[in-house]
């Protein structure tokens, strides 16, 4: 077309729309009005905004910019602009693309103008009497012809029905009332019914507590009329079904927090029938047409089960809803297999909102329902002898698709990532897997164990029958078997319940069988690498022969050119060969180190980034089984590890993992040379440069392979280590902004220089020692420049370079500790506050007297024994307590006469009348007694001794309050009385919740529910079979934190009976200090029943 074609075309529609506008001006009953602007400018109708609108809509740039600012110019000059909008949307005589324009703008007026409350808010406000006319007419858009108008005007009134409805706009829900909301619904009108559901769907997920109590009420009754309503159409029953759902949820937690008797009065009464009706619903027979409605249902089901399952009433209903729930499950499966494991895919359908439905999408929901289930506990009870079928049926599920077949089989890298994060997958393979898992967290190990043991052999038995019936997908149930019984959540208690022999089971013959089977089909290479996986998972149960051949199947699927699921699931296998049967049995997987390190080296050079971190992962298993081998290899071994390290080093996590290599490799004594001339350049190089983008986040994995190389270095290296790195390392953390390269360079472990203090102590470089620059690194950190959360292990640097150092440092120790007080004043970090504590409270363990002279001689004395006092209980971690009370106990016991003159603060002081928050902040905050420090100390030391005496008691009363009852997720909803409290027998396992009347309820039947989950309590043999031990799992805590660190170890501090200590030094005060004496004055009834109870047990 050419310029002048398009020109008259322009002024030809042009002409049409300035008709249009007139048209429409002479249909509006107060045409002078509308043609009104109150701007007091200029004058602007209702053709400007159609004139406006026509331009936006144009293909030609220049227009369509022309017509958008003049809308935006109408937005904020014109008084009736949206008045103008509205008219143009619901005049169905006009070009509809204008009218969806008028929509959309329309829209966006309502947000930015509509209430000065909004977020998006601009000035200025709409007007009253426009509001009231789009309110009056958005409603009838609701009914038009077109889906883009109705989709438009819905969102437009639910904008508004969050303002305004109800004191705004009360006819909104007004049935007698003709075009508005409930009308809508009950009329026979498609469009109408349509748009009227579009504002409740959106609605009911952003109704608050005031509008709950009206609107429940007014829809329930409206939305099942439609639910039943066979004429209408599937999807717009499911989406009445999902509306009714959110309302009754939405109700739910409103009644509980807030109105009891409108659960009694509206939800309570209507449960019974929905729940019949979800249940006679989901009885018709799932197909491709009905899909909506049947997943709306599940959803429902889900609801009904986690709000309501303990309401007596409905208990017979729910049993009947899980009965059909579990049919549903169980008659889906052919079709699933057939469709989707054997097929191309199950139909997907798009409803109209956009989400995607799929038969994916209905079993994973009914596998949701399933976990509901398990969170009730009469439901629970009701399960529980059919979880072997349960877990069957999980298995049978887990059966690898078509799809992901083939997506994987020629993609390492999206097969890896699937694996790893198999736990936050959305397929049905996923969730099947997670279903078992839920299993075994709710129904304890030998329960749990026997039904996923009886359901494996099942299936694998299946799956050998389909292969001796030629069916060419036999593998995938076997695969699933393994799948299944390999899980990272089920394995190892599976392992550990037969090895322990709370379980009798052949678990060795039956991995066996599974494993010689699926080794024999190397054309079924899913099977293959997960029978890999799973025996190196199993490998300290499996017989030494199935072990050896399946190692010697490893090597040759890393070695040859096999698919990929076979070299992933060798790898992956290799990695559990290491680590399993290093603890139990090594000599099986020592004659294959060698071959295994040579393959996996070649399989580095040439992986991919998801495979090279396993890989690399693998390798650092393997190196630990024979070092003598890993020390042969070390010309091939090093130079590729750190190549790997330099190519990969913008991936953090291969970074990592090359990190962890090397420091293995460093308890290599014979590699120690090759590392120090090799690796300790190119690590330094980073350091120095981690400034650079491409090393950024690597240099602190750098930076700890240094420190390890350290510590293991034999001492004819250190020097050598020293003159390459120790210097280059100071000047990089000297000059970087780096937070979190300064925080790992004073991280405890980063302490392992001091391993070697004597020869560090004879370093130089230039003139500069190694104190001098050590002590320059901790002035720079103490700086205002840099931030407060890089220090917060400093206290740890400090302490260990003064108690190594000793002498040595001279003046250097009052600087550091000035610096210290220094900080101390200006910190407001908790962490760091209490790391420079700790300096004192070590250095007061090692010589009292000394450091609390120091503290008097520089007037902070008080001051940081009264930090010290006020934060004592924040110490994290036994050794740490243990250095803290020690030193007070010494501090109490040293006599020091300063102690004798100072006050510290004490007990808060009451005050009468309300405190609020503007009154604190004006007097100064809370008051405080100030008493003697040697009381506030005491006093400090009862609270100890009190925590210290609990923490026994405390893992005795909780592993039997577990065992009794395991309530440790029981919550109680705001107004409900502790007193509803249910109970059970333990010995019944049919025994029902009962629930207790409260004065908002008198009918048993329509009790709200108000307490966590049922399953949240155990009968006391649940938890032996669950295993719990909660004391020694906070015992082993607190050993591993030991543990890890060899100078806490070798502290003599670490060894102390610190309640033994404190019995001690009570009972040395009672005998010496009479009871008139003002130290049993100012203490509390509480301490000295602490104090008595010390004594008298001592």
């Amino acid at each position: 077309m050419d310029s002048n074609q398009q020109e008259y075309q322009y002024s030809s529609e042009q002409t049409q729309a300035e008709e249009l506008g007139h048209n429409l001006s002479a249909n509006q009953h107060d045409q002078q009005h509308c043609h009104t602007v109150t701007d007091g400018a200029a004058l602007a109708t209702i053709e400007d905004v159609l004139s406006a609108l026509f331009l936006a809509i144009q293909e030609d740039q220049t227009q369509r910019n022309q017509g958008e600012q003049h809308l935006k110019e109408l937005e904020t000059s014109n008084s009736y602009f949206g008045k103008f909008l509205c008219t143009i949307m619901c005049e169905q005589g006009t070009e509809p693309t204008l009218r969806q324009m008028a929509a959309t703008v329309l829209k966006k007026t309502i947000e930015y103008h509509w209430d000065v409350l909004s977020e998006k808010f601009y000035a200025p406000v709409i007007e009253d009497q426009v509001k009231d006319f789009v309110r009056s007419h958005i409603i009838s858009s609701l009914v038009d012809p077109m889906q883009a108008i109705r989709n438009q005007a819905a969102q437009c009134a639910i904008i508004i029905a969050n303002y305004d409805w109800p004191d705004r706009w009360p006819t909104l829900f007004d049935s007698s009332r003709a075009l508005q909301l409930t009308s809508l619904l009950e009329a026979k009108d498609g469009n109408g019914v349509d748009g009227a559901m579009r504002v409740i769907t959106e609605f009911v997920n952003c109704i608050d507590d005031q509008q709950i109590p009206k609107i429940v009420p007014i829809l329930l009754s409206q939305l099942h009329s439609i639910v039943v309503n066979t004429s209408w159409s599937l999807q717009m029953r499911a989406l009445g079904i999902t509306n009714i759902t959110k309302l009754l949820a939405t109700a739910y937690e409103f009644s509980s927090d807030n109105n009891a008797g409108m659960f009694k009065s509206v939800i309570a009464p209507a449960l019974p029938e929905w729940c019949q009706l979800v249940t006679s619903m989901l009885s018709c027979k799932g197909t491709a047409e009905n899909l909506p409605l049947q997943i709306a249902c599940i959803n429902a089901a889900i609801v009904i089960v986690r709000h309501f399952s303990t309401i007596k009433k409905l208990r017979s209903l729910l049993r009947a809803l899980l009965s059909e729930v579990w049919t549903r499950f169980r008659e889906q499966l052919p079709a699933y297999v057939e469709t989707c494991v054997n097929g191309d895919g199950a139909e997907t359908h798009v409803d109209e909102n956009g989400n995607i439905l799929t038969m994916e999408t209905f079993i994973i929901s009914i596998m949701e329902f399933f976990e509901e289930i398990m969170m009730s506990q009469d439901l629970k009870k009701r399960l529980k002898p059919s979880l072997s079928s349960l877990i069957s049926l999980a298995i049978k599920y887990m059966q690898i698709t078509e799809e992901e077949s083939s997506s994987w089989i020629d993609d390492a890298d999206r097969f890896l990532q699937d694996e790893e994060n198999e736990c936050y997958s959305q397929s049905v393979r996923s969730f099947a897997a997670r279903l078992v898992d839920d299993v075994f967290g709710e129904y304890g190990t030998i329960t749990s164990s026997t039904a996923l043991l009886s359901a494996a052999a099942e299936n694998f038995e299946e799956s050998l029958f389909a292969l001796s019936s030629s069916d060419f997908n036999w593998w995938k149930q076997c695969e699933a078997v393994l799948f299944a019984v390999s899980s990272k959540e089920t394995h190892s208690i599976v392992i550990d319940a037969v090895r322990n022999e709370k379980l009798q089971y052949d678990l060795r013959g039956f991995m066996d069988h599974i494993l010689s089977e699926s080794s024999q089909h190397l054309d079924c290479p899913f099977l293959i690498g997960r029978a890999l996986i799973v025996t190196g998972r199993f490998s300290e149960v499996c017989s030494p022969m199935v072990v050896t051949g399946m190692l010697e199947l490893a090597i040759s699927g890393i070695e040859q050119a096999h698919p990929i699921p076979i070299q992933i699931g060798a790898v992956k296998g290799v990695n559990d060969f290491s680590r399993v049967l290093f603890k139990s049995n090594i000599e099986l997987v020592l004659p294959y180190v060698h071959r295994l390190l040579f393959t996996l080296l070649g399989l580095a050079k040439t992986s991919s980034t998801e495979v090279l971190r396993e890989v690399v992962e693998t390798l650092s298993h393997v190196v630990k089984l024979d070092l003598q081998v890993t020390a042969s290899l070390s010309e091939t071994l090093i130079p590729t590890a750190t190549a790997i390290f330099l190519k990969a080093h913008a991936d953090p996590e291969v970074a990592d993992a090359i990190g962890d290599l090397f420091s293995t490799l460093t308890e290599v004594p014979e590699l120690c040379s090759t590392i120090t001339e090799r690796v300790v350049p190119t690590f330094v190089g980073v350091i120095m440069h981690h400034q650079q983008k491409e090393y950024t986040g690597v240099a602190e994995i750098a930076l700890e392979v240094l420190i390890d190389v350290v510590k293991h270095c034999p001492e004819p290296y250190v020097q050598t280590l020293l003159d390459k790195s120790f210097f280059q390392i100071i000047q990089a953390l000297m000059h970087t902004d780096d937070i979190e390269l300064m925080q790992s360079s004073i991280k405890p472990r980063q302490h392992d220089y001091f391993v070697h203090y004597p020869i560090l102590a004879r370093f130089e470089n230039n003139g500069a020692s190694s104190l001098y620059l050590i002590v320059q690194l901790i002035a720079k950190l103490f700086s205002d420049d840099v931030p407060e959360v890089a220090c917060t292990s400093l206290g740890t640097l400090i302490t260990t370079l003064i108690l190594k150092a000793g002498d040595d440092l001279g003046s250097y120790v009052n600087e550091i500790l000035l610096a210290v007080l220094h900080k101390l004043q200006k910190s407001s970090t908790l962490t760091v506050l209490m790391s420079l504590v700790f300096i004192f409270a070590r250095l007061v363990n090692e010589n009292t007297t000394v450091a609390l002279d120091f503290l008097e001689q520089h007037a902070a004395l008080a001051f940081v024994l009264n930090l010290w006092c006020s934060q004592h209980s924040s110490f994290y971690g036994d050794y740490e307590i243990k250095v803290s009370t020690s030193a007070l106990i010494k501090i109490l016991m040293s006599g020091h006469p300063s102690l004798d003159t100072i006050c510290l603060e004490g007990d808060p002081v009451e005050e009468k009348g309300i405190r609020t928050r503007s009154k604190s902040r004006k007097d100064g905050g809370p008051k405080y007694t100030q008493i003697p420090a040697k009381i506030k100390i005491f006093k400090v030391l009862l609270n100890e001794y009190q925590e210290q005496f609990s923490k026994p008691l405390f893992k005795t009363t909780t592993l039997n309050y577990c065992i009794n009852t395991t309530a440790l997720r029981l919550f109680v909803f705001g107004n409900v009385k502790q007193s509803k409290l249910k109970t059970f027998d333990s010995d019944d396992e049919d025994e029902e919740w009962e629930d207790v009347d409260d004065d908002d309820c008198d009918d048993e039947d329509c009790a709200l529910p108000t307490f966590a989950p049922a399953d949240d309590f155990y009968h006391a043999s649940d938890a032996i079979d669950l295993g719990m031990d909660i004391a020694g799992l906070l015992s082993e805590y607190a050993h591993e934190e030991e543990e890890n660190d060899p100078d806490i170890i070798a502290d003599p501090i670490s060894q102390i009976d610190l309640l033994l200590q404190l019995k001690e030094l009570f009972s040395h005060v009672v005998a010496n200090v009479s009871t008139e004496d003002e130290l049993f004055k100012l203490l509390t009834e509480t301490e000295r029943d602490i104090l008595k109870m010390a004594v008298d047990g001592l």
